[in-house]
């Protein structure tokens, strides 16, 4: 074959005389009706069919002015060469007798009379299953022949060269298969020849009449494209003899096939047949080609294909360039597939391309295309196939004797098309099960593939006006679909979850079902007619499907830490490297999934965690194509119908595609925490630890900080201790490779932070309390209970709801899991916002004039404005603890800011409520200045303490104009003498037993009214 690069010499361009449209001949011998018209080759158009039981035959007539040299040979200098595309047929016998070939009549293919008798001329026809050309230039003729040069049943070129000093030569498809130079000689004859060129049959002489007018020869043979050169093409110009067309499939490529179907009519069926069936034969030609269809390697987790040619140190820019020209070519025949399946139309070879482009060595190619700013996914190609099915079915259904049923699997696809009324498909027998292989379809191999089947109810449709319409029935499951799906698998969130693995762990099945519509004379469907589309409510269809992987979901059991192994680190990875090793389980989905665990990391030669893979969940799902960019898969239509031994019966309400989807346990993983945080974490939380205890022993030991404020800022002070110890604990690896000792810490941080938020949510109500209601005690009791019950509840409402998803995180802060942590933060939170409350209403009052010129709220005044520092601190610090926790897929990691605010509460607190408060300033310098402080108070008269040292708690002084606002019983300090005591009366250990405080602006009750 010559290069084809001479593509565009079409035969308008080359050509003497060229006869495109042979149906459009005027002159036609035993043709009274229309044509039979059938397809071309590919490219150009229509061709004719002719029957040599009906003497059918085409005449080309010519006048003086329009004669070539075909008719006389002898006329043409520089000879003449001329082609015929023809499609004919052999018989098994004709195959049988090669060697007697000329027992059997002449076929002629297209001649002009003629012969090796001395009629003057040349004829092209077919005797068994020779390929026969003869010339003539009346005393000399040149014959050649062929056996089984023309191919069965195939669109052939034929076609002939002859010059007198050449010889005459035999074409097939632009290759020269015979040739004779030297001529023989023969008596001319003495007939004046007729200028008619017949196509189909010859005009032989006869004998009886000395005439030429006798037509025979006829043949079945389709014909199309004589085309006529007045001159010899010598060399490779016997590529003109196809006009364009590439020939074989070796010497196809995409853009000429694209380019091929131009100038092909794809409204018209047989155009599209012919298409199809080259396009077919030009994919079979190109997987011929290749090595075979090597398994197609599943990927491990998050690792792409490209990734992984990177890491080839032998790919070089010529094998980049080779792969993206193949991926263009996969592009291309996705695109051609889906303009020939534009129109409805029951080409099998439709369905035989699509399982060729549906493989699974073809996911790199859909994931390259999907990616493109016009491309599909390989689930929009098969959906946009379905809908033509569906189309030609509909189509089918209206022909006068539609087949009941039509089979066939496929490479990828098993498809099954049912034509059945209305009124038959209703009864009160079983569920209609499809695709069901029928006895005619012996690809047994194909079928056994397909194995799954949709159960559809009979009473889907509930409108009596459609019972006596056709209802067409398709039905699909791709056995290679699901190994296409990208990574990671689009799903909706709802029943599915995005935040996890999912992989399609059975084949995909669709349902398509369409009722006839009524048409109108002109060709339009009726409107005033139901469309008789299913009752929602009455389609529930049953899916079958096996499952391909043999794990097993997740089981629920007390001795959860079962499943956890110990394994070295595998050689080559790095520090920090999230790497699994696990034993390699038996099938393609188990070695997929196999590595996607939670590792921990202990150092670069040390032993890490790993858990063995499981299932979360089995879950029935619909694709939607409306849903993202390509199409998602959802859960909303579907549900679990039935469970059995290696498969699930699936319920979906929603025309579509349906599959299995495995949804894998969460991989909990965490990134490496750096050597500098780990550092500063045990440094921050060893200095808060030394402080808290500083301020534990301070206040317990010191009798003068016995009262309220400071004993509540004491049990906050333990909690955030103990915590703080546990979270320290929290990073030893026996703890965490240990689940029940993760477990426990993770409740012990559970129960001691959010008791410390509660502590903390105290204090700020006991010191907006002082502030705005002069209550300063008679409280304590009620804060403990409060604080230790609230946490104490929370913790139990994890155990009850969430006890098996406990002891799974990393870090060892109570659960992986959302859920269980959301149990824990929302009643933090509002401990926070309810301490922030107050701090913010204590800001504000504790600036006024009033308050600042009263000695008497020193003490209170220092201690709540330290306390309301230490609310915001501790809130910011455990708002950031939420953001860190809980997953809301951001970007940014809050665990290193959250450590080292975590880390400096103890050094907070010692400083919000220790050296803010003046009375643990006082106690921490020695009782001598509280003893001076309370000497200056007496001397400035600022109210007597009637022989009774109060500290800094002095009650207010008798004639206060005001009295208290309505508040919680209150018990009044006793009166208090007018004589004061000297300035060497003895301190006493603690203040005295009051809740009073004097309130500026405030009036206080009687004696009487307090009592």
């Amino acid at each position: 074959m010559p290069p084809t690069d001479v593509f565009t010499q079409r035969y308008v361009n080359t050509t003497t005389k060229h006869y495109g449209d042979l149906q459009d001949l005027m002159t036609a011998y035993n043709i009274t009706d229309n044509r039979q018209i059938v397809a071309g080759p590919l490219g150009f158009g229509n061709a004719v069919q002719l029957d040599k039981s009906r003497k059918q035959c085409l005449i080309i007539q010519d006048t003086e002015d329009t004669k070539d040299n075909t008719y006389d040979p002898s006329l043409a200098t520089e000879g003449f060469s001329l082609s015929l595309w023809i499609k004919s047929e052999y018989t098994e016998q004709e195959f049988f007798d090669a060697k007697f070939y000329d027992k059997y009549l002449k076929e002629c293919f297209v001649s002009t009379g003629g012969d090796t008798m001395g009629h003057k001329g040349f004829t092209i026809y077919q005797q068994g299953i020779f390929l026969i050309a003869e010339v003539s230039t009346g005393s000399q003729y040149w014959q050649v022949m062929v056996p089984g040069a023309v191919p069965h049943d195939k669109w052939t070129n034929v076609g002939v060269r002859w010059a007198a000093t050449v010889g005459l030569e035999l074409a097939v498809n632009s290759d020269i298969k015979s040739m004779m130079k030297h001529p023989r000689t023969t008596t001319a004859s003495t007939d004046t020849p007729v200028l008619e060129t017949t196509i189909g049959c010859c005009r032989n002489h006869d004998s009886e009449t000395q005439s030429l007018f006798l037509y025979d020869g006829f043949s079945d043979v389709e014909v199309d494209e004589y085309s006529l050169w007045d001159r010899y093409l010598g060399g490779n110009d016997t590529i003109y003899f196809l006009g364009g067309y590439v020939g074989e499939p070796a010497y196809f490529t995409p853009d000429i096939f694209k380019s091929l179907l131009q100038s092909t009519d794809l409204e018209k069926p047989e155009q599209r047949a012919m298409a199809v069936e080259v396009l077919k034969g030009y994919m079979t030609h190109i997987e011929a080609q290749e090595k075979g269809d090597e398994d197609y390697e599943e990927y491990a987790e998050g690792e792409e294909e490209e990734a992984v040619d990177a890491q080839n140190p032998n790919t070089t820019a010529a094998d980049g360039a080779a792969a993206a020209s193949k991926s263009q070519q996969f592009q291309d025949l996705v695109s051609i597939t889906m303009q020939l399946s534009q129109n409805s139309g029951l080409e099998d070879d439709i369905l035989f391309m699509a399982g060729k482009l549906l493989k699974p060595k073809h996911r790199k190619d859909w994931k390259k295309l999907a990616e493109q700013e016009d491309g599909i996914s390989a689930m929009e190609f098969a959906s946009h196939l379905e809908k033509f099915i569906l189309n030609s079915g509909l189509a089918h259904a209206r022909s006068d004797r539609p087949s009941p049923r039509i089979a066939a699997a496929y490479d990828g696809v098993c498809v099954q098309l049912n034509v059945i009324t209305v009124k038959d498909l209703v009864g009160p027998s079983e569920d209609f099960a499809t695709p069901i292989q029928l006895e005619s379809d012996a690809n047994e191999e194909a079928w056994t593939k397909c194995n799954d089947h949709v159960e559809i109810p009979r009473d889907m449709f509930t409108d009596e006006r459609c019972s006596d319409r056709k209802a067409v029935i398709a039905s699909f499951i791709y056995t290679t679909l699901h190994k296409i799906q990208g990574h990671p698998l689009p799903v909706t969130a709802g029943k599915l979850n995005p935040k996890v693995e999912n992989f399609i762990d059975s084949k995909v099945a669709s349902f398509r079902v369409a009722v006839t519509p009524v048409m109108r004379a002109s060709g339009k469907v009726d409107p005033a007619m139901p469309p008789c589309n299913p009752n929602p409510l009455k389609s529930k269809l049953k899916s079958n499907f096996h499952h391909l992987s043999t794990m097993q979901t997740s089981r629920r059991h007390l001795l959860f830490h079962g499943n956890l192994t110990t394994s070295k680190v595998s050689e080559g990875a790095t520090e920090g490297q999230v790497v699994v090793v696990t034993e390699r389980q038996t099938g393609r989905y188990e070695g997929r999934w196999a590595n996607r665990e939670v590792r921990r990391e202990k150092g670069k030669q040390g032993e890490k965690q790993t858990r063995k893979p499981e299932l979360e969940a089995r879950r029935c799902a619909w694709y939607n194509p409306k849903t993202g960019q390509h199409g998602q898969w959802e859960g909303e239509q579907c549900r679990v119908w039935q469970s059995f031994e290696g498969g699930t019966k699936c319920m979906c309400r929603k025309q579509g595609m349906y599959a299995v989807v495995a949804e894998m346990v969460e991989p909990m993983v965490v990134p490496e925490e750096p050597e500098w945080l780990v550092v500063v974490r045990y440094v921050l939380y060893g200095l808060s630890a030394a402080c808290l205890l500083f301020f534990i022993f301070v206040v317990a030991f010191a009798g003068d900080l016995k009262e309220q404020f400071h004993l509540m800022g004491l049990c906050l002070a333990a909690y955030l201790l103990a915590g703080s110890i546990f979270m320290v604990v929290s990073d030893a690896e026996e703890v965490r490779t240990d689940r029940h000792a993760c477990t426990a810490i993770g409740t012990l941080l559970h129960f001691c932070y959010l008791a410390a938020g509660a502590w903390m949510a105290m204090i700020g109500h006991a010191s907006f309390r002082c502030v705005t209601s002069g209550i300063v005690g008679g409280r304590m009791k009620q804060y403990g209970y409060l604080s230790a019950g609230m946490p104490l509840v929370s913790v139990g409402c994890t155990y009850t709801f969430f006890l098996y998803d406990l002891g799974n995180d990393p870090r060892c802060f109570i659960s992986w899991y959302d859920s269980p942590k959301e149990v824990f933060f929302a009643p933090q939170i509002i401990f926070c916002g309810v301490a922030l409350f107050c701090a913010l209403v204590i800001f504000f009052n504790l600036h006024t004039a009033a308050f600042r010129n009263k000695p008497s709220m020193e003490d209170y005044r220092s201690f709540s404005l330290g306390a309301s520092l230490l609310i915001v601190y501790f809130s910011l610090t455990w708002t950031l603890a939420v953001v860190t926790y809980i997953d809301f897929e951001l970007d940014v990691d809050f665990y290193p800011v959250f450590q080292i605010l975590n880390g400096l509460s103890g050094v907070m607190l010692l400083v919000c409520l220790g050296a803010c408060s003046s009375r643990f300033r006082m106690v921490l310098a020695g009782q001598a200045k509280l003893k001076l402080r309370n000497s200056s108070n007496r001397s400035d008269g600022g109210g007597g303490d009637g022989g009774r040292d109060t500290g800094v708690l002095i009650p207010p002084p008798a004639a206060s104009p005001r009295r208290f606002a309505p508040s919680p019983r209150r018990v009044a300090p006793s009166p208090i003498p007018s004589t004061a005591p000297t300035s060497l009366s003895p301190l006493p250990s603690r203040p005295p037993s009051s809740n009073t405080l004097e309130v500026p602006g405030v009036r206080p009750r009687s004696t009487a009214s307090l009592i």
